[in-house]
């Protein structure tokens, strides 16, 4: 394991302009997955928090799982179309 660190690092010593331009190509990468990912959680949030408003209803019936045929016809009578 030691072998294949030490060998990159020779490696990336060698050719500097090679090393900056992969360094900035992950650098860029990360930013964008990290900002990519702080978006969809913003949206997941705001999505959550008004989702009552959104729907324009006063009851959200919600679930872990598929609901099955059965389960889906208890909540049509309980609470109409």
């Amino acid at each position: 394991m030691m072998l294949w660190i030490r060998l990159a690092i020779m490696e990336l010593s060698r050719d500097r302009r090679f090393s900056l331009f992969f360094i900035l190509n992950l650098s860029i990468g990360l930013v964008g997955f990290i900002a990519l990912n702080s978006f969809n959680r913003s949206l997941e949030k705001h999505l959550k928090d008004n989702l009552k408003q959104i729907l324009t209803a006063d009851l959200m019936v919600s679930s872990a799982r598929p609901l099955n045929e059965n389960e889906n016809q208890i909540i049509e009578s309980t609470l109409g179309s």
